[in-house]
């Protein structure tokens, strides 16, 4: 009988099955075969990704299925099992390499066997970053990981794009190095791991220079046709530079060199302001600007405020009243304006009418002049402007918080015993005139009604005309008074003012020194009479020589004048007219007037007048250059005689200037804006040589006109003005010098510790420009002018914030004063 048996093949199997698949063929064999053992077929193994699920089969063939595996060395990764079918699955934890061995167990009897040795790499994933940027200093080593995961070492290659020189891909899966080259770069990266995970990814390398900045320059302060080199210094940003301005306009004569220098000779003054842009070579390239200040100077100015001159008084700034302004009555208008001005004392009635004017009649005895006719017909008795009399001059002085200096009539006496008075002010043609000179107990009365209580009964006396002068508190009763409903010719005297006014100070007479006895005569002074057998002498020839019109008949009437005044108030000063070597009087009038008075009296002040020049025609070379060559021989004059004959009388004796002002007319080449700068010049240089008090002559009109009788604020109004706004009262006048002679300067260390200065610029032609140089930098400056180019638009001078460069250049236009306000260091940078 025949016998047929299966013989099995294994044919390889599909991977991921669990179990070999194969066919059998049935074959009638002509002898028995032999059954081939089971072989267990190498496999290279999948890798295995920590945390992702693993599932791979062996493969194995000959032998008789069904076949068992096993571990029978070694183990797979953690988390990884074998199963009996030749499934390895599972979830792997480690990573490594793993080595192991895996028998194969066929079902033949008796069962065969086979033994393979594997290897497993468990990895983490390899993960590439698909862009990591990166920015770097140029110059600066760095390191960055562009990649994680994956098993160490990496490979990689570069599929486009560059990396900067120096810079290199390490097998760790970082970029590393020292860029030299200040630019971006690019590059796409290929990584492929160690156990064959591959991944791309692109890196930007941003490669920065150093910030880009430059050292500051601090104004280049230049002095007109001097040579600068000044390189501009940069740092940082990748070189080469590039310069180029591009704000403002250098000085002429300078440039800017493509390596950054400014270089050339200034030929121009003035104040510039550039900015200069430099750009590296960077890419992208990088700007940035400097800014530099050119302080071109045609003239330098040195204050040294550790050197005083003088300190300015409470009553320094003053303003010479009149009674023939028309607006002195206009309290509501004026009183403001002197405020703004900074006047702080106010002389009155004004000038030559002080010696004819009388304030308890607001009337004037006629002026005896050498071109009255000399027949009673035709003698000018002078104008009275309406309310101008004392009473509204006290309620201008309590308006605008001033103090007064009254001038006394010393020429003349009231009319008669009656003090009738006159209603006239021209034509008079009485021959009976009075012809007495003036009194001491007039005076005294009008202390009393100044400064008087109206309850002192203290006797004043009968002067020589027969006039009584009644009591201190007749006159003070009279000014503590209501007006009457029915004037009887004194209302104007009668202010409700029970309080005192408190004029302090006092000045006996004007300018007695042109009472004729030196042939001048311009002022009125009846201690001689006019009256002779032919009627009213129109010859000054007449008067001269006559001893009671002699300087020493004055000090002898000045000394009785202020007992009298002292006897009702023993608190006021009192002043005495003196000359100086520029009057045109003798050289000893004023010291016999002294040795006269202070023989018999007590003097707290002397009186002195100031008027640049020529009367008439007066130049601006004379008004911004006398001052300066006058004043300090006057005061020398005059302090050297106080000194040695008026020792029991106030040692220095303060100077009072009650007059001041261009004098005349003007010239026809003086521009009216000469008479601010002098105005200006004028009490800061009287000031500065040892004068007290300066009054302005007028408040009203005149030459260089203060106010107008509109109230309009005039040249000499801004010019009293700078002067106040450089020193007022405390202020220490310093040492200042100027470089130039076209340039007049004064300086001030104000109260607050503020420095100030005046520039005044008499030139007409060209704009100065000034190195203020003091003993340290200046700063918070601030700027006030008046000058050819000003036209203020308000009263009060606005000033002008400037920068703290500024001191280097200050620009004062031709005929313009500028005053500079600023904080001084206290050293030199």
């Amino acid at each position: 009988m025949m016998q047929t048996r299966t013989i099995p093949r294994l044919f390889l199997c599909c991977l991921l099955l669990l179990s070999g698949c194969g066919q059998q063929e049935t074959k009638t064999p002509d002898s028995p075969q032999q059954i081939t053992a089971p072989e267990l077929l190498p496999l290279t193994l999948p890798l295995a990704i920590v945390g992702t699920t693993y599932s791979t089969s062996l493969l194995a063939r000959y032998g008789t299925s069904p076949y068992t595996y096993a571990v029978t060395s070694g183990a797979p990764p953690t988390g990884l099992t074998l199963s009996s079918g030749g499934a390895l699955t599972g979830n792997p934890t480690g990573t490594g390499t793993y080595a192991f061995q895996i028998t194969l167990t066929d079902s033949e009897t008796p069962a065969k066997t086979a033994t393979q040795s594997f290897s497993l790499n468990s990895s983490t994933r390899l993960q590439v970053a698909s862009t990591v940027s990166v920015q770097i200093a140029r110059g600066a080593s760095f390191t960055s990981r562009l990649l994680s995961g994956g098993t160490a070492p990496y490979s990689f290659s570069i599929a486009s794009g560059t990396l900067p020189d120096s810079v290199a891909l390490n097998a760790d899966g970082s970029v590393s190095g020292t860029a030299s080259v200040a630019a971006p770069f690019t590059a796409t990266i290929r990584w492929t791991d160690f156990v064959g995970q591959t991944g791309t990814g692109t890196v930007d390398i941003l490669v920065t220079s150093p910030p880009l900045v430059a050292t500051t320059v601090a104004p280049l302060i230049v002095p007109i046709n001097q040579n600068i080199l000044q390189p501009l210094t940069v740092q940082g940003g990748t070189s080469p530079y590039t310069f180029a301005i591009t704000s403002g306009t250098l000085p002429t004569g300078v440039t800017l060199t493509s390596t950054g220098t400014l270089q050339g000779q200034v030929t121009q003054p003035g104040t510039y302001n550039v900015v200069v842009s430099v750009t590296d070579s960077t890419i992208p390239s990088k700007t940035i600007t400097i800014p530099v200040s050119f302080l071109v100077s045609t003239t330098s100015v040195h204050v040294n405020s550790d050197i005083p001159l003088r300190t300015i008084s409470a009553e320094a700034y003053g303003i010479h009243t009149s009674v023939y302004d028309h607006s002195i009555g206009d309290i509501t208008g004026t009183a403001p304006l002197l405020v703004t001005a900074g006047a702080k004392v106010l002389r009155f009635p004004g000038g030559s009418y002080s010696d004819r004017y009388h304030w308890a009649q607001h009337t004037l005895t006629p002026n005896f002049s050498p071109n009255d006719t000399g027949a009673c017909a035709n003698i000018w008795n002078g104008y009275l402007a309406a309310n101008s009399d004392f009473g509204n001059f006290a309620k201008l002085l309590q308006a605008s918080g001033a103090t007064g200096i009254v001038t006394v009539n010393y020429g003349t006496s009231v009319a008669d015993a009656s003090g009738t008075i006159s209603t006239s002010w021209s034509g008079d043609n009485d021959c009976s005139a009075p012809n007495t000179g003036g009194q001491p107990q007039e005076a005294a009365a009008w202390v009393a009604y100044a400064n008087g209580a109206p309850g002192n009964t203290q006797t004043i006396g009968t002067d020589a005309t027969g006039y009584d002068w009644k009591t201190v508190g007749y006159w003070a009763s009279l000014r503590a008074s209501q007006p009457l409903a029915q004037d009887d010719g004194f209302n104007f005297l009668r202010l409700g003012m029970t309080t005192p006014i408190g004029v302090r100070y006092w000045e006996i007479g004007n300018e007695i020194y042109y009472n004729g006895y030196n042939s001048i005569l311009t002022e009125t002074d009846l201690h001689a009479p006019f009256i002779y057998s032919n009627g009213y002498s129109n010859d000054p020839d007449s008067r001269q020589g006559i001893s009671t019109l002699s300087p020493t008949a004055y000090g002898t009437g000045a000394a009785a004048y202020a007992n009298a005044m002292r006897a009702v108030d023993p608190t006021i000063q009192v002043g005495i007219v003196v000359g100086s070597d520029i009057d045109p009087i003798p050289s000893t009038w004023t010291s016999d007037v002294l040795t006269a008075a202070c023989s018999q009296a007590t003097f707290d002040f002397t009186i002195l007048h100031y008027y640049p020049g020529t009367y008439n025609a007066v130049t601006t070379d004379e008004l911004l250059s006398n001052p300066q060559k006058d004043f300090p021989g006057i005061v020398q004059g005059i302090q050297s005689q106080t000194n040695s004959l008026c020792t029991t009388s106030r040692t220095p004796m303060p100077i009072f200037m009650t007059e001041t002002n261009p004098n005349g007319t003007l010239a026809t080449t003086t521009p009216d804006v000469a008479t601010a700068l002098f105005a200006a010049h004028d009490l800061l240089t009287s000031f500065e040589s040892g004068i007290d008090n300066a009054e302005w002559l007028e408040l009203h009109g005149g030459a260089g006109t203060f106010l107008s009788e509109a109230e309009a604020p005039g040249p000499a109004f801004y010019g009293f003005q700078l002067a106040t706004i450089l020193a007022s009262a405390g202020d220490q006048l310093v040492m200042t010098t100027s470089a130039s002679s076209n340039l007049l300067v004064h300086a001030a260390k104000q109260k607050s510790g503020k420095l100030s200065v005046m520039l005044i610029n008499r030139g007409t032609t060209d704009t100065a420009y000034v190195n203020v140089q003091g003993k340290g930098a200046l700063t918070n400056i601030t700027r006030y002018e008046y000058g050819s180019l000003t036209t203020p638009t308000n009263a009060k001078l606005v000033g002008k914030s400037l920068d703290n460069n500024a001191a280097s250049a200050i620009s004062v236009a031709p005929l313009t004063a500028v005053v500079i306000v600023a904080d001084e260091s206290s050293s030199a940078n």
